[in-house]
């Protein structure tokens, strides 16, 4: 998917178009994230579908809250329904290919094959796990909630991972590539290192077609062998910090300093952008962004 993604970028760029990397990083990113959580198996229409539904509702958080039909708010309601209705299909067909006897090639597919497999009866191979401790989880009037699996809470799971996996990461992906190009000598030693590791790895593949080499380049193993990718991935991170502030509520008294306790129901909200740039040199100056920094 991604090498697809790529193929495109470079084939636009030769044409003279514009390659607005945000724009691209963020296709990237919900294309693997739909074959990665829903499937390989859903169609291009419905990823399309998907993709445009989700960046109506994503822009639903960043705009002035007046809601009445036209505006980008209630644009961004709509959106949101048609993601619903989009992955309550997604779920039934999974559940159909599991009933089937299919292999999973997905989140969802891993999901919905225990639920079917757990509702013929059968035994699962997998170590016996306690039940969850459900006693904090109650209503306002003091009801335990139902932890029963149905379809809506699988939905809405997805919605959230789907949720959980793009702005954040378009964005570092955007300032990887932004970063990269400003850094030549960085780009050309993280290029050393990965010809390296396909080197060795195909060397030891045979005869083997070219995509069937890149699959195996591209493992877990190999990727943690990239040691100053990683590094760079770090640096990246800490210098263009993708999510600048994470609101957080404090479930009971906390104590900042001698002098202050923040009180149960605070609702906090650290910057990470100036943990992660300021006071890290002796001059309070921003350090700059370098790969070569102890992680």
């Amino acid at each position: 998917v991604v090498r697809q993604h790529v193929k495109q970028m470079i084939a636009d760029s030769q044409e003279g178009k514009d390659v607005i990397m945000r724009y691209r990083a963020r296709d990237i990113n919900m294309a693997v994230s739909i074959d990665v959580f829903v499937g390989p198996t859903v169609s291009q229409e419905i990823r399309s579908q998907m993709a445009e539904a989700y960046f109506v509702m994503n822009e639903g958080f960043l705009c002035f809250p007046v809601y009445f039909p036209g505006t980008t708010l209630w644009k961004a309601v709509r959106g949101r329904e048609r993601m619903v209705e989009l992955l309550t299909r997604c779920v039934r067909e999974s559940e159909g290919r599991m009933e089937a006897g299919e292999a999973p090639g997905s989140l969802l597919d891993l999901w919905m094959d225990r639920i079917v497999r757990e509702r013929r009866g059968e035994t699962l191979d997998e170590a016996p796990r306690e039940a969850p401790d459900t006693a904090g989880l109650a209503d306002e009037e003091g009801n335990s909630e139902d932890m029963a699996i149905t379809e809506e809470r699988i939905v809405y799971t997805l919605l959230s991972f789907l949720f959980a996996s793009q702005d954040a990461t378009t964005s570092a992906l955007a300032y990887a590539a932004d970063l990269l190009v400003q850094h030549p000598e960085v780009l050309r030693r993280v290029r050393e290192e990965q010809d390296a590791i396909n080197a060795r790895v195909n060397a030891g593949l045979g005869d083997l077609a070219h995509e069937d080499k890149m699959h195996s380049v591209l493992s877990l193993d190999t990727l943690r062998e990239a040691k100053y990718r990683r590094q760079v991935v770090l640096e990246v991170l800490r210098y263009r910090p993708p999510a600048v502030m994470v609101p957080h509520i404090a479930i009971q008294d906390a104590s900042i300093t001698d002098e202050y306790v923040c009180p149960k129901g605070t609702v906090i909200m650290p910057s990470i952008w100036d943990a992660q740039l300021l006071h890290q040199t002796t001059d309070n100056k921003i350090a700059p962004c370098s790969p070569s920094r102890p992680p």
